[in-house]
């Protein structure tokens, strides 16, 4: 019975060691509803973040030397509270901008490369036919990719068709999807 008790403590250990050093504008993947907010109300302007249903949202922001148009900051909610598991920024190009997305879209790679190159890095071309990247490893189940930067065509809710470039860094779950109800 010890010794499965050890087991666990480590293995929790490692989950939360191992989160470490991933963040998103300098806020920790892991951290609480309530850091996440006052470091993006620091940053941003405390008008600038909206609750939405339970995630944030924020308009016309940057993240390092890139600009998006907005940006969604994902949590999950488990029995030890809320913990920032997820982003989205996101930018749209009209159609006729492709070029113009595209080096952005190679800039920016370029630039989390330099990061994650000796972690994992894959390129890939999605089903619109644009290349697109995946970087880093999930720091809890190490068999999934960090995040994905893509390139892709949507329809706004105005109905108007655009590129869209987001760069997206994919959920981190902190609770077994079992601990949900």
């Amino acid at each position: 019975m010890m010794k499965q008790i050890l087991i666990l403590f480590l293995t929790i250990a490692a989950c939360i060691f191992s989160t470490r050093g991933q963040s998103v504008l300098g806020i920790d993947f892991g951290s609480s509803y309530e850091h996440v907010k006052e470091s993006l109300e620091r940053r941003y302007g405390k008008y600038s973040v909206f609750d939405d249903n339970g995630n944030l949202k924020i308009y016309d922001c940057t993240i390092g030397d890139y600009y998006f148009k907005y940006a969604d900051f994902g949590f999950q909610y488990g029995y030890n509270g809320a913990k920032f598991n997820s982003a989205r920024f996101s930018h749209p190009f009209d159609v006729g901008q492709a070029k113009i997305a595209k080096t952005v879209r190679d800039n920016l790679f370029k630039t989390l490369r330099a990061k994650y190159e000796k972690e994992y890095i894959e390129e890939f071309v999605n089903e619109d036919g644009f290349k697109c990247y995946k970087f880093g490893l999930n720091p809890v189940e190490p068999d999934l990719v960090l995040g994905i930067i893509s390139l892709y065509k949507g329809e706004s809710k105005g109905g108007k068709v655009y590129l869209y470039l987001d760069l997206e860094y994919l959920p981190i779950h902190y609770y077994h999807k079992s601990s949900d109800f």
